[in-house]
């Protein structure tokens, strides 16, 4: 009786440890140089950060090193120091950072955390977006990727090619309205988008705040539900 009470109490543990064999399908070799070649870099975070991830069923996966990759819009998901994995939106959903700071993205330090979500309805470059505020009418998402640029320079006797990755940032607004796309640069943009809900421009003068940062929009969206 005992070894079955003990049996019964380990099968969450056996079925996780499944789950996470099929979840880290079809790993390949982790290159550390695959970029090399190319000035700057494609990825969403300084490195590696530990994440829980959750799959469709909502299971969850504790402490899974993670990163988006900007150029190939991925998540990916480390295995182990040798291994990693594309992760399966389909299969994998939902990704919640805990640790901001580790990110290296100080314009989201304000955040407790970081939830990085596949929104179908979404047809934007991105395949997860960064959640940054929601409510029962409206939802804004920061969508993150990487554009190749390349440049030729003809010299005698060879052809130079030089590339380097790009980073883009755009918010994305869900509202009765519809989706809207916009950079945070523009200031003029984003207060007509959010002009239902008050006038941005000036609640940032009256709290002495920038109109350009992720963290004025989330706490303007907050003050003004």
């Amino acid at each position: 009786m005992r070894y079955f009470l003990v049996l019964l109490m380990m099968l969450p543990l056996i079925s996780l440890s499944a789950q996470l064999d099929i979840l880290f399908e079809n790993s390949k070799p982790i290159d550390e140089k695959r970029y090399k070649d190319i000035k700057d870099d494609c990825m969403l975070f300084d490195n590696w950060t530990n994440a829980c991830l959750y799959d469709i069923k909502g299971l969850k996966f504790n402490n899974i090193p993670i990163n988006y990759n900007g150029e190939s819009h991925f998540l990916e998901a480390k295995k182990n120091e040798k291994e990693f994995i594309d992760v399966n939106v389909k299969q994998v959903p939902r990704a919640v950072v805990y640790d901001v700071e580790a990110t290296g993205m100080k314009d989201l330090a304000f955040m407790d955390s970081l939830v990085l979500i596949n929104v179908p309805r979404l047809q934007t470059n991105s395949t997860f977006h960064i959640l940054l505020y929601k409510d029962l009418d409206k939802l804004l998402y920061l969508e993150f990727y990487a554009a190749l640029n390349s440049v030729t320079d003809q010299i005698p006797g060879e052809t130079v090619v030089r590339e380097r990755f790009n980073k883009k940032y755009n918010l994305v607004l869900i509202n009765d309205n519809g989706v809207s796309k916009f950079p945070v640069t523009q200031k003029k943009k984003i207060a007509k988008e959010f002009e239902d809900y008050g006038d941005y421009i000036k609640w940032c003068k009256s709290n002495k705040m920038k109109p350009n940062q992720y963290e004025s929009l989330v706490k303007f969206l907050n003050a003004n539900p």
